[in-house]
């Protein structure tokens, strides 16, 4: 007698309460994680109290304020183009009145932006492997040196996350061709520019993973398993003649490509191997070893859509980022120096984590490949320059831990290139030993020793992360020394009244730019010489008359004068230990004396082997406007090294308007010669006639550097003038010992 089957009972469906708490259970370790992170990063953007990589951040300060207060890119209130969406993410940082708290949120929203690329890496890393594992990728991907950048007002911060949100797009698009991910992976390949100009790179890395994700394709596979010799041949053909003529079609779209590509082929490829071997060094060299093998299917190995995309997108994605690295070094080479650019190949940092999180999971890599990989990594260690003399590379923060290295325990270049080999030698023994251990207690601790060895390569990013954000802090207390206690001593004094800035012989604008980051009442920054420092706009105004006024007029209510600039009014503010003055104007603008050619330090200096240093005097009013003398100081005190004897002239006489609308020298009346000489220094006292008159100056030069001195600038002499009535003889002293 046969039994009846029981009745089914039917499942009951968990309550969405216990599901969605499940789900946020489940991301937990990745929020604690990002926010632990953050912290991290936030305190060390406390630590960091002023900007000090001019002119970037103040170029970006401007153009984010500017947007704040009337809704438009402009720079020192001239309109400028669109260049980057990251203004426009910091701008409501800005609408805050207090310039300290404006400057801390920025920074804070760069900092939040930066490491939220823990999210598109964890859903990356999730299309291929399981939550613990995209964990890992999600961490270590904010675990490494870039991270340094957060806390300076830059486009890196916005555009890191960018990126990695744009490689998950591709991933989902090409892996599950659904119209919404597609639409997806289009909006990223033509958004991520607007973070970041750079990034162009990832529209064509995802035109380019498209391409790899049909190369590998079933039915394409089917098709080229029938191809002959010749058919293989025939292809690789078209392939390069495509290459040829998008090399041509992009030659004339851009100047960079073009030279690079055509004269400099060798620095290319160079400059873009040293910018990998400063991001290897950077994540540990175990991230690159197994990402670089990761790219190599193993024996076995399902072909499941969502690592066939996985694996075009970061083919794709490194070929494209590392070919702009290289090109951008290869042309800064020719037109400013010589650089290791990892600052522009930090976006692909995500697809090794995800390789790794990868090799993780499975520990599975083909020999040949990782035997490749072991070998080229070896060869970025023993051939990038790793920059060990500088206290920070701001192109290449991965190597920042090398760099605290050699500060606190003295470590050499020979010793840590011998570190980064016996790093080198852990990871390859780490990857080779599934293929030769047989014992099954010693395969047993396998993952245990891949995962440490994984985790020790995170420690080391956020160690070096923590060098380059603690080194670039040391930047800013450096700058924080030089201003006055109170930073916005300008913005205080004026009531946020509109100032200019009007100086000369601008040698080091850091002061200037400290200057006008701060004080967001200074509108406009002027010189007498057109040392004026950018970005934005700058000018040199004309003199519209003989007694001093300037043209044109912004008819700002105060003025910031440099030294050897006089202006008539009066002085308000001249806070220590900066030489700056300001003025409270009265209108019209006009200049009550001013010096030219002179530098910061004193000295006069000119370009060139041999040639004639020049400076003037120019008094455009005295009390009374009477006439006097002007005492005329030709010092060499300054230099106490081997003589170098030169002619100095002074001439003398009335102040005109020349054809330049600059103030020239009119009829000379009186002329000296002196010989200047180390250690020694002239006065003389020259009648005058009544204002406006001016004195001209021009000195024989030598440099300092010809007798071993740091200083390579040809000096003349150092100058001073003063207005007198009180006649007085010449006379010379000399520094003791001369």
């Amino acid at each position: 007698m046969s039994r009846a089957a029981a009745p089914a009972v039917p499942s009951r469906a968990a309550p969405a309460s216990a599901v969605a708490l499940d789900r946020f259970l489940a991301v937990v370790p990745l929020l604690a994680g990002v926010l632990a992170i953050g912290l991290l990063y936030a305190w060390l953007a406390w630590e960091h109290k002023t900007p000090w990589l001019f002119t970037d951040e103040l170029e970006m300060t401007q153009i984010s304020r500017a947007i704040a207060e009337t809704g438009h890119p402009a720079r020192r209130g001239v309109p400028y183009q669109f260049t980057s969406l990251v203004p426009f993410f910091t701008a409501p940082a800005w609408l805050v009145h207090d310039t300290r708290t404006a400057y801390d949120l920025a920074k804070y929203i760069g900092v939040a932006a930066m490491v939220l690329t823990a999210f598109p890496t964890y859903w990356l890393a999730r299309t291929i492997v399981p939550p613990r594992y995209a964990l890992f990728a999600a961490l270590g991907a904010v675990g490494v040196p870039a991270l340094a950048y957060s806390s300076q007002l830059l486009e890196e911060p916005f555009a890191y996350p960018a990126a990695a949100l744009a490689f998950f797009l591709f991933a989902k698009a090409l892996a599950t061709r659904r119209p919404l991910w597609i639409a997806g992976g289009v909006l990223a390949a033509i958004g991520v520019p607007q973070v970041r100009d750079q990034l162009r790179a990832l529209t064509v890395a995802f035109v380019l993973a498209a391409l790899l994700y049909a190369w590998s394709s079933e039915r394409v596979r089917a098709w080229r398993s029938h191809w002959t010799p010749w058919d293989v041949a025939g292809a690789v053909i078209l392939v390069a003649l495509a290459i040829i003529v998008v090399s041509g079609a992009l030659g004339s779209y851009t100047l960079e490509w073009l030279i690079t590509t055509r004269y400099y082929k060798g620095r290319l490829i160079e400059y873009g191997l040293w910018a990998g071997g400063a991001l290897t060094i950077g994540l540990g060299i175990l991230p690159v070893v197994v990402g670089l093998a990761s790219l190599f299917r193993p024996r076995g190995e399902a072909r499941t859509p969502e690592l066939r995309a996985f694996r075009s997108v970061f083919v794709a994605g490194l070929l494209s980022v590392a070919l702009y690295a290289g090109i951008k070094a290869a042309y800064l080479s020719t037109i400013f120096s010589t650089l290791t650019e990892e600052r522009n190949l930090i976006y692909v940092t995500p697809l090794f984590l995800v390789g790794t999180a990868w090799w993780l999971h499975g520990r599975r890599l083909r020999t040949l490949p990782l035997l490749a990989s072991i070998g080229f990594v070896a060869y970025l260690l023993v051939t990038t320059p790793y920059q060990m003399q500088l206290h920070l590379y701001f192109e290449a923060y991965g190597f920042a831990i090398l760099q605290m290295l050699n500060r606190q325990v003295a470590l050499d270049v020979s010793g840590a290139t011998w570190l980064l080999c016996c790093m080198l030698g852990i990871a390859g023994a780490v990857t080779l030993a599934p293929r030769v251990l047989r014992g099954r207690r010693a395969r047993a601790a396998l993952p245990g020793v891949a995962w440490g060895a994984a985790l020790l390569a995170v420690a080391w990013g956020i160690a070096g992360g923590v060098s380059a954000g603690t080194s670039s802090n040391s930047f800013s207390n450096d700058f924080v020394r030089d201003l006055p206690a109170n930073v916005t001593w300008l913005d205080d004094a004026t009531g946020g009244q509109p100032s200019l800035f009007l100086g000369q012989g601008i040698r080091d604008p850091n002061g200037i730019h400290q200057l006008e980051f701060w004080n967001r009442s200074l509108k406009q920054v002027w010189s007498l010489d057109g040392t004026a420092p950018q970005p934005g706009p700058i000018l040199t105004p004309d003199l519209a008359e003989p007694t001093g006024e300037l043209y044109p007029d912004p008819a700002y209510p105060y003025v910031v004068v440099g030294g050897g600039v006089d202006v008539v009014g009066e002085v308000v503010a001249a806070p220590p230990p900066i030489k700056l003055r300001l003025i409270r104007v009265a209108p019209p603008l006009r200049l009550r004396s001013a010096e030219t050619g002179v530098e910061s330090d004193g000295w006069i200096t000119c370009n060139g082997v041999d040639c004639i240093a020049k400076a003037a005097y120019s008094r455009f009013s005295t009390p009374g406007n009477r006439g006097g003398f002007v005492e005329v100081t030709v010092s060499r005190k300054g230099w106490t090294g081997p003589n170098a004897p030169g002619n100095v002239t002074v001439r003398v006489g009335p102040l005109v308007v020349g054809p330049d609308q600059q103030p020239a020298l009119g009829e000379v009346v009186h002329t000296r010669t002196w010989v200047a000489a180390s250690g020694v220094e002239k006065v003389f006292t020259i009648p005058v006639p009544k204002p406006p008159f001016r004195v001209e100056i021009e000195s024989q030069t030598f440099s300092p550097s010809q007798f071993g001195a740091s200083d390579t600038r040809s000096l003349g002499i150092q100058p001073g003038f003063a207005y007198t009535t009180v006649a007085a003889p010449d006379r010379e002293e000399r520094v003791p010992g001369f």
